[in-house]
């Protein structure tokens, strides 16, 4: 048998009939794989100690070790002499142990020891300084070791474990951008993960225990996801928001910035379900109404288009909801085109829960209760059902024309995909352009009234449609003393689709604007 320098010592005449070490001596690699045969069922066989004796100990030339899926039960401590190992990958084996000799590979920079049954970690794993990546998913870790030391670490994985808290030995000054902590036993997230607020763009803990959230995730202002679902959170409405597949980060982030005081970082230790109402009292005029636009390509062909705004403090009477409706019914009839380039909704803000989504939903899906009804029905089957009322009264009548909803039909009967707006309850409030929900009808005792414009023409359509709206609800003395609290409609690029209204719009008098308040994401 060839001698063959650097990699194995001259006695290890069995591995040499290996392939993959063979190859890696002759070639003079500094990267070895070994992978989906155990190493008992090789041919010639070798125990796990004498495999890593040769591979770790001799090998000083070696940067990258794959020994995946071979079943090995231990780690030995020859490990530690594989000083120049840059990439350690031991997943899939049956590993229980990680000896304290790990601590030697100072210029490992990823380490992947998932799929094993290691419960308990060394303290020498958090000196490892050039460390990047630490992949520790499906074992049966309780606990981490203080990793302060890790200075290097920017995504870290203990999903699948058994932890029961959150980490938060992490380095001052840390670089972590990804952290991984689903399916775990964790009860709470503790506001010291503030000290991450400026580097973190991704944190999954769904699959946990956690009940509340802390404030201080409103100072996350390069997170771009955040997995929440499958919690125990004791705010219904946030768990259900969580919950909802449309949810986007953003969203949740808006929502915790809605319920927070003024200063999140100023209450750091409040969690989510906290009532900050004594510590805000201007807490209701700075409500905050998240919209998210899902402006798929079905959604830009069928009616993509859209402008909002609430009216604030509003005194309604039985006869001023009338004297509203009628505007919107002669504008429907005007500007609008019946309905067929525009049409305006309005809602009663109280009983919308934010955020809210302009999306096409599968109209087998989409279940609405349409306005004077007293049940959910699907968007087809409220289409289908007009349809043969429409017919019903074209032969009562015995003319070819129907009056009222029954003449809107037809601009959403064929269409693959029905235009909504949906509340964080999963509650459809309206289906432009045919009805609005009945749960958000104007009642007399309605104070806040969200304006809705949508349209298939332009942005622009929306924007002059809801100036007319507001201009005739101003001078017919409808609403007197009228407040406007603008809202902003941003793609979930960041870039702004419309804020309504801006500085641009509404040079009336007679009324006060409110802008920079709300906030709406497309």
């Amino acid at each position: 048998m060839k001698n063959y320098p650097g990699i194995l010592s001259p006695d290890s005449r069995l591995l040499m009939k290996w392939p993959e070490i063979s190859l890696v001596a002759r070639e003079k690699r500094c990267e070895l794989t070994l992978n989906s045969i155990p190493v008992h069922n090789r041919k010639p066989s070798i125990n796990d100690e004498e495999l890593q004796n040769q591979i770790f100990a001799v090998n000083k030339s070696l940067n990258y070790i794959e020994l995946a899926g071979l079943n090995i039960t231990l780690l030995h401590q020859c490990i530690g002499k594989a000083s120049k190992l840059k990439k350690l990958i031991l997943y899939n084996n049956s590993l229980t142990h990680i000896p304290e000799e790990i601590g030697g590979l100072k210029e490992l920079v990823f380490l992947d020891i998932s799929m094993n049954k290691i419960e308990e970690l060394p303290n020498t794993l958090g000196t490892l300084s050039c460390l990047t990546t630490l992949l520790l998913a499906n074992n049966n870790i309780t606990s981490l070791p203080d990793i302060s030391g890790l200075v290097s670490l920017q995504h870290l994985d203990v999903s699948h474990n058994q932890l029961t808290d959150f980490p938060t030995l992490f380095c001052y000054q840390s670089k972590l951008q990804t952290l991984i902590l689903n399916s775990n036993k964790i009860k709470s997230i503790p506001s010291e993960i503030d000290a991450l607020s400026g580097i973190l763009k991704t944190i999954d803990v769904s699959d946990n225990e956690i009940t509340d959230l802390p404030f201080v995730f409103c100072n996350f202002s390069k997170l771009k996801t955040l997995n929440l679902t499958n919690n125990k959170f004791s705010d219904q409405r946030f768990n259900k928001l969580v919950q909802s597949p449309r949810h986007k980060t953003s969203m949740l982030i808006e929502y915790l910035k809605k319920r927070a005081p003024n200063k999140c970082a100023e209450n750091k230790k409040l969690p989510l379900g906290t009532d900050v109402t004594a510590a805000n009292d201007s807490a209701s005029d700075s409500r905050i109404i998240t919209i998210d636009v899902q402006l798929t390509k079905e959604v830009a062909e069928i009616r993509p288009y859209i402008a909002s705004c609430i009216f604030k403090n509003c005194s309604l009477t039985a006869e001023k909801i009338k004297h509203l409706l009628n505007i919107q019914n002669k504008l429907h009839s005007t500007i609008c085109c019946d309905r067929t380039i525009a049409s305006i909704g309005t809602h009663d803000c109280s009983n919308i829960q934010p955020p809210l989504t302009y999306a096409a939903v599968n109209p087998d899906l989409l279940m609405i209760t349409p306005i004077h009804h007293h049940k959910k029905i699907s968007g087809r089957e409220f289409v289908s059902t007009l349809g043969n009322e429409a017919e019903l009264s074209r032969e009562l009548v015995k003319r070819n024309v129907v009056s009222d909803i029954y003449k809107y039909i037809y601009l959403i009967q064929r269409l693959p995909l029905y235009p909504c707006l949906i509340d964080a309850k999963d509650l459809v409030i309206s289906l432009p352009p045919v009805t609005n929900c009945d749960e958000t009808k104007l009642q007399e005792d309605t104070k806040d009234i969200f304006v809705e414009v949508t349209s298939t023409a332009s942005e622009s359509k929306c924007v002059e449609i809801m100036d007319l709206f507001v201009k005739e609800v101003v001078e017919q003395k409808c609403l007197t003393n009228l407040i406007i609290e603008q809202i902003k409609i941003t793609k979930d690029t960041g870039s702004l689709l419309v804020a309504y209204p801006s500085k641009n719009n509404l040079q009336l008098s007679g009324i006060t604007i409110k802008r920079e308040k709300t906030i709406v994401e497309v």
